[in-house]
């Protein structure tokens, strides 16, 4: 995570003096971005074991409206230790994807604001360092296992600080509660 931010500073800090420029019909963007916290795991046992990643593509089909997808990943791991005959870990894989759009409500020179929603599917895998069929059924019963559709919806904005870079952050339900990272302008 200490990577990443070191890295980011040193994109942005590299190009911060050139000016930046309104979102146009027609133009396209890459996100990336890195998720705080996840809805996926939370909750006492849980631990972050690969916070949310994603990468999205965003083009311009107004000066307001954009379409387009994403893609990205999490990992978690449950333990519990009630007693010894309890006693497991299991490690949860979250890979998931699908589309986007976004209503651009601000779209000045430096700064965009949006609220946007999403649909799109994941896909869930564990394993257990248990051997316990009754705790396979149990973690399916509760479907922590259960791959399937995902929704939701976001608030953000980016900050431009060149003519093809900005900073940007998201409020969000679906994937994580707030996200950061770097929108690179094509």
């Amino acid at each position: 995570m200490k990577k990443i931010i070191i890295l980011t500073a040193f994109i942005i800090s590299t190009f911060t003096t050139i000016n930046a420029q309104q979102l146009n019909e027609g133009n396209s963007m890459i996100n990336i971005g890195v998720g705080l916290s996840s809805y996926f795991a939370s909750g006492t046992g849980y631990s972050t074991t690969l916070p949310p990643v994603e990468g999205s593509y965003e083009f311009m089909i107004t000066e307001n409206i954009s379409i387009g997808g994403f893609v990205g990943a999490f990992g978690s791991e449950y333990k519990t230790n009630y007693d010894l005959a309890y006693n497991f870990r299991s490690k949860f894989s979250y890979i998931h994807g699908g589309g986007l759009g976004n209503y651009h409500f601000v779209n000045d020179d430096k700064f965009n604001a949006y609220v946007g929603a999403r649909l799109g599917y994941v896909n869930v895998s564990t394993s257990s360092d248990s051997n316990d069929n009754e705790l396979d059924d149990l973690l399916n019963d509760l479907n922590f296992t259960t791959s399937g559709l995902l929704y939701g919806i976001q608030l953000g904005g980016r900050y431009f600080v060149s003519d093809k870079i900005a900073i940007n952050a998201e409020l969000g339900y679906g994937i994580s509660v707030l996200k950061v990272g770097v929108t690179f302008k094509l």
